[in-house]
């Protein structure tokens, strides 16, 4: 078992660095645009460094440098001028991890730090590698005294437009990933009133037909006493599928719709979870969709037994604000499911009216049978015989606050995702607007000097580099729209390109402004 902040929860199997980034990468949209958004600010960053060192490079060559010796000398200053950060990075973080989850999850990071780092380091060099080879001096370029201030801003114009277009699709994104995220922790904090009920495991093999009788008593003790609640989410069971796979959520959407999942419970956990029975109102079954009223029949002989009835449960509809608590099919306690309008089943008397063999004792090995009273449930395992077989309780809301951090978590990092897109696009704006006053700082000065303003100067240039990212924020609003399915934040993108516009405005202005002055003060 892996303990985090009071919770315990199973481990699977032994966990690695790439285990770690490879579960972060798939269960949160935002560490994608993280890793993009460090890809191509790495990338801006190398560029301008490479072009940067165009000048020093041609003086070395003329003076016998071999171009291999060149590469080695430019990629053993950028080691030197990076290491002191990396340094920092992995003593900021351990204190950090030190301070809030201790030593053991400090190695975890300090592993994954440096297995991440060396990724980074890779493609430092590859990138590094590439951009100085396009800046490789030529004996016959330098004689023609051409420098590439040209080819250094054309690279950054595109880096910066890849930016501004993926700050356009994270924002809005990951604003949504976070609020999902953060709508899913409220649910999972609502299984903290259920802190005192707790699931028993069950062992794998023994004789089930033998122990019937003894499971009977057991669940019909445990309603007596009050202690007894389930909660179960079938609506994937209820599905017809062509072939064995399992349904997709399009076909359980398909089938039992209006409604998203169907929820088989019992008055206790109602009453466990404070669920308000007034946002539950009672359906008849006639009202049903024709299929779905197929598939509870064709199960019902299943669940209950015979002498249950042609009703035995109540049917009701959700119009709550939050999804109705409810636990998945799961041998981990506390996987929570998230149904916003289910089907709600309420059975009054399950010892007495469920199969135990087709639901009662399946349900128990599954983590969806809760007992509210951990000392009684073990006193009515024991007078029932079956404490030789059911073990091991494990509380479901420990389960269910594990999950509500996890989810914190993956909303923290959505939205620091955005952030730092939205920093690497303002970055490469800068810098864009940065070269090109720098390559025509002589022809400011003298188109300035001659007295046209700044925005005369600069006019060519913003109007060409505002289409250009008013086309990007075209194509992100048409992949958000048909490929994520986001109507609803395309005014976050439109608003989002209005203000790179604004910004890319006033940096082209202050960056003539800096280029006059410099040129002035012959600060060059």
């Amino acid at each position: 078992d892996a303990e985090k902040a009071g919770a315990t929860v199973q481990s699977r199997g032994r966990r690695t660095a790439f285990t770690n980034i490879g579960d972060a990468v798939n269960g949160n949209v935002g560490v994608i645009f993280l890793l993009l958004s460090l890809l191509f600010l790495s990338s801006a960053l190398f560029w301008t460094w490479a072009g940067s060192k165009d000048e020093s490079r041609s003086i070395r060559l003329l003076h016998g440098k071999s171009k291999p010796s060149l590469y080695m000398d430019d990629l053993g200053s950028l080691a030197h001028m990076s290491y002191p950060w990396a340094v920092g990075a992995a003593a900021a973080g351990t204190g950090i991890m030190l301070a809030l989850h201790g030593l053991r999850s400090t190695t975890t990071f300090l592993i994954t730090y440096a297995t991440l780092l060396i990724c980074l380091v890779a493609a430092a060099c590859i990138l590094s590698v590439a951009f100085l080879m396009v800046f490789t001096p030529s004996v016959k370029r330098i004689s023609a005294r051409r420098d590439g201030l040209s080819v250094i801003r054309h690279g950054n114009n595109a880096l910066k437009l890849l930016c501004i277009f993926m700050a356009l699709l994270s924002l809005p994104l990951s604003l949504n990933s976070a609020q999902e995220a953060l709508k899913e922790k409220n649910d999972a904090d609502a299984w903290q009133q259920a802190r005192s009920a707790v699931t028993f495991d069950v062992q794998p093999a023994y004789q089930q037909e033998r122990y019937v009788g003894n499971f009977q008593r057991l669940f019909t003790q445990a309603e007596h006493d009050g202690i007894l609640a389930i909660s179960y989410s079938v609506g994937s069971m209820l599905v017809r599928t062509s072939g064995s796979s399992a349904p997709s959520q399009r076909q359980i959407d398909a089938q039992l719709a209006p409604f998203d999942d169907v929820i088989i419970t019992t008055p206790t956990f109602l009453k466990l979870l404070h669920v308000d029975r007034a946002h539950m109102s009672s359906i008849e079954r006639k009202k049903l969709p024709s299929g779905l009223q197929q598939a509870l029949s064709d199960y019902q002989g299943v669940w209950f037994n015979e002498h249950a009835g042609t009703d035995p449960y109540q049917m009701y509809t959700w119009s709550g604000g939050s999804s109705f608590p409810a636990l998945l099919h799961s041998p981990q306690p506390g996987s929570l499911a998230t149904a916003r309008h289910p089907l709600i089943l309420v059975v009054n008397e399950p010892s007495r009216t469920m199969n135990v063999s087709g639901f009662l004792i399946p349900c128990l090995t599954s983590g969806n049978m809760l007992f509210t009273d951990v000392n009684t449930a073990q006193k009515d395992i024991s007078a029932s015989g079956l404490d030789h077989i059911i073990y091991s309780a494990s509380t479901v809301a420990d389960a269910a606050l594990y999950e509500s951090q996890q989810l914190r978590d993956a909303a923290f990092v959505d939205i620091a995702a955005a952030v730092f897109c939205i920093l690497t696009g303002i970055f490469c704006s800068w810098q864009s607007a940065r070269i090109w006053a720098f390559e025509n700082r002589k022809r400011i000065f003298v188109r300035h000097t001659s007295g046209l303003s700044h925005w005369r100067i600069a006019r060519r240039r913003l109007l060409v580099q505002n289409a250009f990212e008013m086309v990007v924020a075209v194509a992100a609003v048409a992949v958000c729209s048909a490929l994520f399915m986001m109507p609803s934040q395309i005014p976050v993108i439109i608003v989002t390109a209005l203000a790179f516009i604004l910004f890319e405005s006033g940096a082209l202005l202050t960056s003539t402004r800096i280029a006059f002055s410099q040129v002035t003060l012959r600060q060059e």
